[in-house]
């Protein structure tokens, strides 16, 4: 088994694939550790389909565990190294 290093991660983050595929390695993060049956609703664009709108994801899951909460959420992700700009710029979106 090949384990993925920090360094990977953070090249990746640098690239336009990362933009693209994030939403999908997290789509599928989730399918690997929630009970497929308690999933009821999931919508994460990738791709081409990121440009879009809307949230970067929605999820509504009847289980949980460390990473993913119960019931109904909205993700957005991120690939620049300005967090806080990002959240603000995402929150005044929703406003």
């Amino acid at each position: 088994m090949r384990l993925i290093t920090t360094g990977e991660i953070e090249n990746w983050a640098d690239t336009i694939e990362c933009k693209y595929y994030l939403p999908q390695l997290i789509r599928r993060l989730i399918i690997a550790t929630i009970d497929f049956n308690s999933i009821k609703h999931l919508q994460f664009s990738y791709g081409e389909d990121i440009n879009t709108g809307g949230y970067d994801g929605e999820l509504l899951t009847e289980s949980e565990n460390l990473f993913v909460p119960s019931g109904e959420t909205v993700w957005e992700f991120g690939t620049t190294n300005n967090k806080k700009g990002k959240a603000d710029e995402d929150y005044e979106k929703r406003n």
